[in-house]
């Protein structure tokens, strides 16, 4: 996610959720969210798919990424802001 060598970036968020160190809004139902920047504010949302081929195993993660987070922060001169979708 970043081209960025002097600064680190985050870990993936099926890591973090792992490690505890997100909290996740489990989304199942038409629902707004409002979703703030993963790095101060530890949340991310989780998209189940029921009707997959792995019913109830496969889901999406979703998280607000940005560059403009500040010189002593992960996500400092990545390439674009916005939300990260992942694929578990």
């Amino acid at each position: 996610m970043s081209t960025n060598r002097f600064t680190s970036t985050h870990l993936d968020p099926i890591e973090k959720l792992g490690f505890g160190w997100v909290t996740p809004t489990l989304v199942d139902d038409d629902l707004n969210v409002s979703l703030g920047a993963v790095e101060t504010s530890g949340r991310v949302v989780v998209l189940p798919r029921y009707n997959g081929p792995a019913h109830g195993e496969e889901y999406y993660v979703l998280e607000n990424r940005r560059n403009n987070a500040g010189p002593d922060r992960y996500d400092d001169g990545i390439l674009d802001s916005g939300i990260a979708v992942w694929h578990a």
